[in-house]
């Protein structure tokens, strides 16, 4: 007796576009604009060792999964160093609220720069030593 794969679908295949998005988010695969992506978000120590680490689709910004991951760590009396993307005032409050140095320039379009963001700062080698 043949069956047809048609009426029973593998749980593998999805079944309708929402379980493919599904799919895709437990997977950390996202659309941007390079196509399918994946991200990498590390929080790291001065010598640039993981300390943690989330893979999230291509579209995830990573302000939001930057404050998600800093808001479970303790922070206090600590040096939070990043890029602008991580520059939103959500993420620099929490800083404020565990009584940690925020080293995040400025976003360009922030009409009242940050104290860090005046200075003018190089990139960071944190995501270089990562991956070395």
């Amino acid at each position: 007796m043949a069956t047809d794969s048609r009426a029973d679908p593998s749980p593998s295949q999805p079944k309708s576009i929402v379980d493919k998005v599904l799919s895709d988010v437990r997977h950390a695969v996202g659309r941007s604009r390079g196509g399918l992506t994946t991200k990498i978000h590390a929080v790291v120590d001065a010598l640039g060792n993981p300390l943690r680490f989330v893979l999230t689709g291509g579209q995830c910004h990573d302000s939001v999964t930057g404050y998600e991951m800093l808001s479970q760590m303790d922070l206090t009396k600590r040096q939070v160093l990043a890029d602008r993307a991580y520059d939103t005032d959500r993420i620099l409050r929490l800083l404020k609220e565990q009584s940690a140095v925020s080293v995040i320039p400025s976003k360009k379009n922030r009409r009242k720069a940050t104290e860090m963001g005046q200075r003018n700062l190089q990139g960071t080698p944190s995501d270089r030593m990562l991956f070395q």
